[in-house]
């Protein structure tokens, strides 16, 4: 069995993961360091002990949608982790996001800051200009942030550039810049759901192939010599 590791730290937070790629799957392993919480985890064994459904649990650790009355429940329970993954879901309301934008726990707001449902001034006031800071990281990934912005933060170094990656309203001039970076740059690229076509062709014929694993579920076009 041939393995092969990639370390990826993400959103500034000191978190290693940990890509293990065998043959035909690779795995993502969370491998902490300085023991830094597990959102997911740490909310699924709370809400598990609270009798939340199981449906829900899962929408909120995937980060998908969840609904208005969904979003009301699990609003009314004040563990970190779980306020972390709902001010991170896009079915989380602007109201909700002001009213979290005041808590007092920094994971919180890290989760506001990834939001794009969260106003601009709420996310203008949560960065640092020129420095490189974990809530910097979490804007960076923003998708509602106004392209002028996104470019000064990018020129100025505010988050990694596996932040950025993410994004999904990072201008395609800057994608192409991220080609040419490491794999870990080009990894982040490649999760990234809205890449232009050229970009996607370009990484479904990366010579990293869990670059190249990852394009071959969306690219529209087949990698060169497939």
């Amino acid at each position: 069995m041939n393995l092969k590791y990639i370390a990826i730290a993400g959103g500034g937070l000191s978190i290693l993961t940990a890509l293990v790629l065998t043959w035909p799957n690779w795995l993502p392993i969370w491998l902490p360091i300085n023991s830094p919480p597990l959102y997911e985890k740490d909310a699924r064994e709370y809400l598990q002990k609270k009798e939340v459904s199981s449906e829900v649990i899962r929408k909120l650790e995937e980060r998908k949608l969840l609904s208005e009355a969904e979003v009301l429940e699990l609003s009314k329970f004040k563990n970190v982790a779980v306020l972390h993954l709902l001010a991170s879901n896009p079915g989380a309301t602007e109201d909700l996001l002001r009213q979290l934008a005041d808590h007092r726990s920094k994971v919180v707001l890290w989760g506001v800051a990834s939001n794009k449902n969260t106003p601009l001034e709420i996310l203008l006031k949560f960065r640092t200009p020129g420095d490189y800071t974990t809530m910097n990281c979490y804007l960076a990934r923003n998708p509602g942030l106004p392209e002028p912005l996104i470019r000064e933060m990018y020129k100025q170094g505010e988050a990694s550039l596996f932040d950025f990656a993410l994004n999904e309203s990072l201008p395609a001039d800057l994608m192409e810049e991220l080609l040419s970076k490491d794999e870990t740059v080009r990894f982040g690229l490649s999760l990234n759901l809205k890449i232009p076509d050229h970009i996607c062709q370009a990484l479904a014929n990366d010579p990293d192939e869990l670059v190249r694993r990852n394009l071959r579920k969306k690219c529209p076009v087949q990698p060169a010599g497939k």
